[in-house]
């Protein structure tokens, strides 16, 4: 496993840490549960904290990443759908 962004290896047991949603769960909670909206994000002190806060310049593949589910799920804001988690 390693960084989607900056390529560090993730070494050891996976961590909840890692596993860093593109679109935050509070502001789109529609793609809480979909695939391509989590990625791994080295942790802590790493890509997961500075995507979490903002500090995005940096990432260019997950801002990217950010980008095309931007289009390919549009934010409807007021009638969104939850996602059914997967079995």
């Amino acid at each position: 496993h390693e960084c989607f962004d900056c390529c560090k290896p993730l070494a050891g047991k996976p961590i909840k840490g890692w596993f860093s949603h593109v679109h935050g769960k509070g502001a789109r909670p529609d793609l809480r549960f979909v695939k391509e909206n989590i990625v791994l994000h080295c942790y802590p002190g790493g890509c997961h904290q500075r995507w979490e806060t903002g500090n995005r310049g940096d990432m260019p593949l997950t801002q990217a990443l950010y980008d095309l589910i931007s289009s390919k799920y549009p934010d409807n804001k007021l009638g969104r759908q939850s996602v059914d988690k997967p079995d």
